[in-house]
Formats: structure tokens, sequence, C-alpha cells
């Protein structure tokens, strides 16, 4: 019998290279270029579940992706400083282990100084 694979959600903000508007084709296209730079594949990519604007008028976007456990240190890594992909720079914020957790965190509208 085969366990269901445990599971991150890493909340992270986006925002565009060039200061235009992102939508949330823009930023799957850039999770699945970023995943094809990290030797990704099926499974192990990054899934993109929420994509919301800040709501302070500044460009900025909060959103929530899943990867696999065994694939987080990976993947938050990857996105621990500003990383441009395909126009579309994306930082993670913080990791939770529950996607109740990880909604209340963007609800609060992290920011990245308070991130740490």
């Amino acid at each position: 019998m085969l366990k269901r694979q445990k599971r991150r959600y890493i909340v992270f903000e986006a925002s565009a290279g060039s200061g235009g508007q992102l939508t949330r084709q823009d930023v799957t296209h850039a999770l699945n270029a970023a995943s094809r730079e990290m030797g990704l594949e099926g499974d192990d990519r990054p899934w993109l579940l929420i994509f919301e604007p800040t709501g302070q008028g500044d460009g900025r976007h909060l959103g929530i992706f899943r990867v696999p456990r065994t694939r987080k240190d990976l993947v938050t890594g990857f996105f621990s400083t500003a990383k441009v992909v395909n126009g579309v720079s994306l930082t993670s914020l913080k990791a939770s282990g529950s996607m109740k957790k990880a909604k209340s965190i963007l609800s609060r509208g992290l920011a990245p100084e308070k991130a740490k």
C-alpha cells in the first residue's frame, strides 16, 4: 500500500520584473520554468494554489504553492532571494506544514521584512 506524499505550503511574493501587471498564468509559467531549472518533474514540481494582489496598489502579489515535503528545502532555497524567472520576480516568505496555517500567514499580508 502506498502512503500519500506529505506536502508543504510555501507563502511567496511575486511582482512583475518590469513593474507591469501580473496574472495567475504568468506566475504558473514562471513556476514551471523554475521547476525545469531545478530539475523537478511530475509530482515534485511546485503547484500554484492561491494567487492574489496585496491590495496596496504597488504591483506586489502574494500566494501559496504546494511542494512535496522532500523538495521543500530545494524550492525555498531556490526562491530565498528574489529570483526573476520569465520576467516574474518570485521570493519565498514562509513555509508551513498545513494549508490552514499558510492561509493565516497570507491573510496577515506578511511582508518580507517581517518574515525573518
